[in-house]
């Protein structure tokens, strides 16, 4: 093909895309583009055509990009230029429109396509009367707090495309890549961010979690307490740091019970200088006809909130309870729905703030407030310490019924009640559940229990949790002792929505100086685990983390049949497994120490046939154990409300 002819084919391609452009058919012509590009690499009209398409799919930012790329192609190209000169405008930077409209007047039009751009992205002055600010930062907060943190990263990315300098985007699109679990990924972004924000201690808290969820704990560490000094005030922070602290194990300990004093000394200040009157003290009488229950929470988008809490909205007895729901979660989706239509009372309190908070919690006649924020973002410590004087009570969430500022009652059961006697301080009383701390509906959207992968395989593969904040290094070995004392089985993380290069990388890693590296991948499930059992359909045993556990993981592994071997510690976090699997009945797999967590495993592991026989029956096991038995156990923990709500009455 001779030049002449070549140029003329190169035309017919670029009017082709043309005119799918003009009719708005973006994605043929972005198809057609790409299969161009190669054809044409350094071709800026391509990268204008592109640019355009951008612009069609409100991507402004990438629209912007490739207008640059082609500009250094091709400097004296008045359409390029024009188009920079309108896409500046549209997204308020009025002084970069004007520069590229001045320097289009002196630069002559294509010699050969001259009807490159359509119309609405050549004229300025129309851009001009249609300038606007960038929508995609609120766009991007909206996404946030409705939990859609994919939709959230991009629109963030597409304001730094057109504001490369609004640094709260940026901050905020590592927080959101937190949450997607791609921790590599939000140091990166969040360290960029502080080069120009020095001092900025929620950027430094959120480096802190990013890398807890790499399993980095002493960097994590050093993280939190720069944190906690860069904001010496903030009950917030110091929240943030406890989400992350609370995962730290063996000398870290006492770092996390100093952060644990650091919370209680900011609240203390903060109620020191509120210069409002607390209002007069519960309003409960013997003679009310209900027991008036409000349940606070932050996070009623979480499906763990939503499995614990469902069975007491549901089944608590109306006729002697009245429960309130506040919630401060700026919206929702279907479990947060669920949650809405189950609760009496639903009150809405986002962005209240606590004084007022607790004036309608108390003018609505509370007996009881039950803490679902726990130690996590957006928790409210100051809250429940200024209605102390009520019964105040710590579920569902870390730290599990202790330490929390407020909480005055802790709810035992037969795993915690011992060790319960001697962790609670002086104010606090300890009220034994019969029917256990956690009860659940059947998640029968989860599927059938599937065959013994092991009974196939010729091996037995151990489950765990991906989420790297809790592989604690004594979870890491005990774990690896584990694979050892079973020759040729296998360790599957997982049950995540999706883990990123990064921790897929960093698990491998963690098991490497064991040499167990070839046997341990990393297991990717869809977001909603319920409907996708594919995870324990794949594994033999399933073992807990130690000492943060993940109670809703072994309640969907005993119902998919799966063995939940779990540790008991001597600490409140570390004992939630065990409550969940000794309601379940399932005392035995229980262990109190390393050895017998190893030895437990290993047993199991060592009859194939038994494992079978036990995963074809556990379901049946379970559903006939009180862990299932919801009615059971709102009925217990009634009882529980009730006498410590006498006690507290008794107490004056």
């Amino acid at each position: 093909m001779n030049d002449a002819s070549a140029k003329d084919q190169y035309l017919d391609d670029i009017y082709a895309i043309i005119d799918l452009v003009r009719a708005r058919e973006t994605d043929d012509a972005l198809g057609l583009i790409q299969t161009c590009l190669p054809k044409y690499p350094d071709s800026p009209e391509l990268l204008l055509l592109a640019s355009v398409c951008s612009f069609h799919q409100d991507d402004i930012g990438r629209a912007i990009e490739l207008c640059e790329t082609a500009h250094k192609l091709a400097p004296d190209g008045q359409e390029i230029v024009d188009s920079l000169a309108v896409l500046h405008v549209l997204t308020g930077q009025h002084n970069e429109g004007l520069y590229y409209a001045k320097l289009a007047t002196t630069l002559a039009p294509h010699p050969d396509i001259p009807d490159l751009l359509p119309l609405e992205f050549s004229d300025f002055f129309r851009a001009l009367n249609s300038s606007r600010p960038s929508p995609h930062y609120l766009n991007g907060l909206f996404e946030f707090n409705s939990q859609n943190f994919e939709k959230a990263s991009d629109e963030f990315q597409r304001e730094l495309r057109i504001n490369p300098d609004n640094q709260g985007a940026l901050k905020k699109l590592g927080h959101v890549l937190i949450r997607l679990g791609r921790p590599s990924e939000a140091i990166k972004i969040l360290e960029a961010y502080a080069l120009d924000n020095q001092g900025d201690a929620e950027s430094t808290a959120l480096m802190a979690l990013a890398n807890c969820y790499l399993a980095n704990f002493e960097v994590a560490a050093v993280l939190c307490r720069k944190a906690l000094d860069e904001d010496p005030d903030s009950t917030e922070i110091a929240m943030q740091i406890l989400e992350s602290s609370r995962f730290f194990v063996g000398d870290l300990e006492s770092t996390h019970q100093e952060f644990l004093e650091s919370l209680y000394a900011r609240v203390s200040k903060t109620l020191n200088d509120d210069d409002d009157d607390i209002e007069s003290e519960g309003t409960y009488a013997a003679n009310k006809d209900r027991i008036d229950v409000a349940i606070v929470c932050n996070s009623l988008f979480e499906s763990n909130t939503a499995t614990f809490l469902l069975p007491l909205l549901e089944n608590h007895n109306q006729t002697r309870f009245n429960i309130t729901t506040y919630q401060q979660s700026p919206t929702g989706g279907s479990v947060f729905n669920e949650l809405k239509s189950k609760s009496p009372n639903w009150r809405r309190i986002v962005d209240i703030d606590d004084d007022v908070v607790e004036m309608i919690i108390r003018r609505t006649g509370a007996d009881i407030v039950i803490d679902l924020c726990g130690f996590s973002e957006n928790g409210r410590p100051s809250l429940f310490a200024r209605l102390s004087d009520l019964v105040v009570i710590n579920m569902y969430r870390y730290p599990y019924g202790l330490d929390a500022p407020g909480t005055n009652t802790v709810l035992s059961d037969a795993v915690t009640a011992d060790a319960d006697a001697a962790l609670i301080n002086p104010d606090q009383t300890s009220i034994h559940c019969e029917g256990g701390l956690f009860a659940i509906n059947e998640p029968r959207l989860m599927g059938d229990v599937k065959a013994l992968p092991a009974t196939s395989n010729g091996y037995v593969t151990f489950g765990g949790t991906a989420v790297l904040a809790h592989l604690s290094p004594s979870t890491v070995q005990m774990w690896a002792d584990i694979l050892h004392a079973v020759p040729g089985s296998k360790l599957h993380l997982g049950y995540v929505e999706l883990a990123s290069a990064d921790v897929k990388e960093r698990a491998a890693g963690l098991f490497a100086d064991a040499g167990l590296q070839d046997r341990v991948s990393v297991w990717n499930t869809d977001y909603d685990q319920r409907k996708n059992p594919s995870y324990f359909n794949a594994v033999d045993i399933f073992l807990d983390t130690y000492p943060a556990c993940r109670p809703l993981d072994l309640c969907h592994s005993l119902w998919m049949g799966v063995p939940a071997i779990t540790r008991q510690g001597d600490k409140r976090n570390a004992m939630m497994g065990a409550s969940v699997v000794n309601s379940a009945g399932k005392p035995e797999w229980i262990a109190a120490s390393h050895d017998e967590f190893v030895a437990t495993a290993a047993e199991l592991a060592a009859d194939i046939d038994a494992l079978a026989q036990i995963r074809a029956g556990l379901r049946d096991d379970v559903k006939a154990s009180k862990f299932l038995d919801t009615a059971g156990y709102v009925r217990s923990l009634e009882e529980a409300f009730e006498k410590s709500l006498s006690n507290r009455q008794a107490a004056g």
